[in-house]
């Protein structure tokens, strides 16, 4: 949810993945162990993948997304190693995008290919990605918990942004312990021209404001739900980064199971 704005003309400079090749393997990984593979069409010829693990009468339901920065390559890889260690909890229903943004990967840029900032459009939807995805959202159920994977250049380590019901208790430092075994987290007093505490932000109000609504916004907006945008620093070599990222949705899942 950083405010690094990059065009195409100024692309990201650290490790760089395939997102054609993680996304098959994605849904490779996911077939294996039972998960349903949805796709939902955009219009252009394009398409983002959704991986669905579902139960009847599921105890929780509980959504991850990635990818919606090209210029952040950990979100997908850790979507791909989660799937891997396949440890998921029983009776959650889990729906999982593990790349919002295949075309800024592809130009190796923070936006798509209009150069839009994807993450800033879920209020007005000038991105046909966009519309695509609310559309799904908005027909999809209810989430217990909602996670969005993000990384930044500019952050000492780990934090992460809460949107919180009021009836919802925080589950904010238990991620953060999670992670803290293998990577540092940021406990600078600012992030990003926003107050933090301990590694923890709430959403900057004038994202609402100025209506310039990121996903974790709609998502707290439309459903009232427990959110979570979880931020890797960049500046770190990228498979810590993804083990910082698996370990903070591990802890989550875990702590919203007990």
């Amino acid at each position: 949810m950083t405010q690094k704005l990059n065009t195409n003309t100024d692309c990201y400079c650290g490790e760089t993945i395939d997102i054609d090749c993680v996304l098959n393997d994605c849904i490779e990984v996911a077939a294996q162990y039972g998960w349903i593979v949805e796709k939902i069409f955009v219009p252009n010829e394009k398409e983002l993948i959704v991986l669905k693990r579902e139960y009847e009468a599921p105890q929780r339901r509980i959504y991850i997304s990635a990818g919606i920065h090209g210029d952040e390559p950990a979100g997908p890889l850790a979507v791909l190693e989660l799937l891997k260690q396949n440890v998921w909890p029983e009776n959650i229903n889990f729906h999982i995008l593990p790349c919002l943004n295949p075309h800024g990967f592809k130009n190796n840029t923070r936006e798509n290919e209009d150069c839009i900032d994807l993450n800033r459009d879920y209020y007005h939807c000038n991105a046909p990605e966009i519309c695509a995805h609310v559309e799904w959202l908005d027909k999809s159920p209810d989430y217990d918990l909602t996670l969005c994977l993000h990384e930044d250049w500019d952050a000492k380590g780990f934090y992460l942004y809460e949107a919180m019901h009021p009836k919802h208790a925080s589950i904010a430092n238990q991620i953060l312990d999670g992670v803290r075994p293998t990577f540092p987290i940021d406990d600078s007093e600012e992030i990003d021209g926003y107050p933090a505490v301990n590694g923890i932000m709430g959403v900057p109000s004038d994202l609402h404001t100025l209506k310039h609504w990121p996903e974790s916004m709609y998502l707290f907006e439309k459903k009232k739900l427990l959110n979570y945008t979880l931020e890797t620093a960049s500046d770190f070599p990228l498979q810590c980064r993804v083990k910082a990222m698996c370990a903070a949705v591990k802890a989550a899942i875990e702590t919203l199971r007990k």
